[in-house]
């Protein structure tokens, strides 16, 4: 599968499909959506890990991994690498992170998709945020939708734009997610916002669907989902800020992998 199709397109029979046909009872007949691709290789990745959502007890291990950041830092890419593998190996949740995201721009190690997948999923059922994230992405576009909703559901509600996006195409389709065009449009509207490109093209032929009335109900929607996954947010930053109590300091996390790397 050649990136994440999660686009609406037209099926045989004229309707909104999200994969197979099903229909759109509200489309116009004759009408036309253009296919969506969702690339998310391409997108933004999330910032990397120095003491991250699920952290190691042993101060030495913190040290290691932010000694890792430390070097990614500073371009030594092949430095981080060396200083997360041993820990990651072990099981560290950071470190597996970190390390999946050198495996996925192919920074101190060659681009490997699918060792980043793995890493991404090792970290994530240990409760690493940013991994279950990146996994849930993985999933969907290795064609593993249906384990991947789980995990794309979950980032949509902390406010994820790429999962906000392919969960709202889910549910104006009807397919991995109840047909719902309120909840649909709220939710790509939610992406637009955060300027996911992919997000306004979207919006912009769901028009010519949903009707004028659910789509003002789904601005309404939206602000209340905006606030629910800001509340979710603070929940897992005081969660996070509890874990740190007791044990090092909390450091700065250092600006994306992007930035980083340029």
């Amino acid at each position: 599968m050649q990136g994440l199709n999660t686009g609406i397109r037209r099926g045989t029979s004229g309707s909104a499909t999200f994969g197979a046909p099903l229909p759109a009872p509200h489309a116009r007949p004759g009408a036309t959506l253009l296919a969506l691709l969702l690339a998310a290789a391409t997108l933004p990745s999330p910032a990397l890990s120095a003491t991250g959502a699920s952290r190691t007890p042993a101060t030495s291990a913190a040290d290691t991994v932010k000694a890792g950041v430390d070097a990614w830092s500073q371009g030594d890419f092949a430095g981080a690498v060396a200083r997360w593998k041993p820990l990651a190996d072990k099981g560290d949740p950071d470190a597996q992170f970190n390390l999946a995201q050198a495996y996925k721009l192919g920074r101190g190690v060659p681009i490997d998709l699918a060792r980043a997948k793995t890493l991404y999923g090792e970290a994530a059922a240990k409760g690493h945020v940013q991994a279950a994230d990146n996994y849930g992405l993985l999933l969907f576009q290795d064609g593993e939708r249906a384990k991947a909703m789980p995990y794309i559901e979950a980032s949509a509600a902390r406010g994820d734009a790429r999962a906000q996006y392919i969960l709202g195409i889910a549910h104006f389709n009807g397919d991995l997610a109840a047909k719902d065009w309120v909840r649909a449009y709220a939710l790509v509207t939610l992406a637009r916002r955060a300027e996911l490109p992919q997000a306004t093209t979207a919006l912009a032929q769901m028009d010519s669907y949903i009707p004028l009335a659910q789509r003002q109900e789904a601005v309404a929607l939206a602000t209340q989902l905006a606030a629910q996954a800001d509340a979710n947010r603070t929940q897992l930053a005081a969660a996070s800020e509890l874990e740190t109590r007791g044990g090092p300091p909390p450091v700065l996390t250092p600006s994306g992998l992007a930035a980083a790397a340029a």
